[in-house]
């Protein structure tokens, strides 16, 4: 399944797409947010489903994510409760806090 976003002048919209990454299917070229930045959007969007996918991407990304990125934007957005909360429901291997 393939989701298209258009691109805005929301200023993490702007930032997501100046750091999206290149992957191959096959021979096929594609272009996919990062981790952390599906991580703020899904934070934003914030319905049940959004939350439970963040606590799925920190916990397969654990150790990958630039958290300091994340806390940026959800500062920005208001979104850091959302985000603390879901930390603390992890174990610390798998991204959560301390």
């Amino acid at each position: 399944m393939i989701e298209p976003f258009c691109l805005t002048k929301d200023l993490h919209h702007q930032e997501r797409w100046q750091r999206k990454v290149q992957e191959y299917v096959g021979d096929e070229q594609f272009w996919f947010p990062t981790a952390e930045d599906v991580v703020i959007q899904k934070l934003r969007w914030g319905r049940d489903k959004d939350l439970e996918d963040v606590a799925a991407v920190i916990s397969v990304q654990a150790g990958r994510l630039d958290f300091s990125h994340i806390e940026k934007w959800c500062q920005e957005h208001s979104t850091i409760n959302r985000l603390e909360k879901i930390r603390a429901t992890l174990p610390p291997e798998l991204g959560g806090k301390a």
